[in-house]
């Protein structure tokens, strides 16, 4: 009954390179590595396009983003919602590291 489904691609704002994971999320420990990631790639798996777009900044100004989904076949409106994201909430280039 919906057009598509807007979700957080990732529960977690970037984290520091040097860590290759989050071990827990608001408080709650992971069971295992893919936890993190989970709801980007079950979409997968059930089949259905979805895509992922840069939706705005965390209060220190790093990049999250916002995954699109929708049914199957519905890849033009999904594209066509990423593009109104994207031209809504311009995240712009990051920073150059000194």
């Amino acid at each position: 009954d919906y057009d598509l489904l807007l979700t957080p691609t990732v529960p977690v704002p970037p984290f520091p390179v040097e860590q290759n994971y989050p071990t827990e999320i608001g408080g709650r420990k992971l069971d295992n590595y893919t936890t993190w990631f989970a709801p980007a790639f079950i979409v997968s798996l059930v089949a259905l396009p979805a895509a992922s777009v840069p939706a705005g900044m965390t209060s220190s100004g790093l990049p999250v983003g916002i995954q699109i989904i929708g049914p199957r076949c519905s890849e033009a409106r999904i594209l066509a919602c990423a593009k109104l994201i994207a031209e809504l909430n311009p995240i712009g280039r990051p920073p150059q590291a000194a």
